[in-house]
């Protein structure tokens, strides 16, 4: 709970701010969840197994196509 406080929060924040904070930019962030999500696969990858830095693995690099994109 402490590491995603630390870091996958903060890229959560990150992420709605660069789409313009408030209700669109949460709609984002929730795209954003339903697709790691759907492919949250933990048994079939064993890198997976990490939820934590999964989630952060995730995030910086949809922020990363975010930015490239703006």
């Amino acid at each position: 709970m402490l590491f995603l406080a630390r870091h996958v929060y903060p890229l959560y924040d990150q992420m709605v701010q660069l789409k313009g904070g408030g209700v669109a930019g949460q709609h984002y962030l929730e795209d954003h969840l339903h697709y790691v999500a759907k492919r949250y696969t933990p048994n079939a990858d064993k890198r997976k197994r990490n939820v934590g830095r999964y989630l952060e693995v995730a995030a910086d690099g949809y922020l990363k196509r975010i930015k490239r994109n703006q």
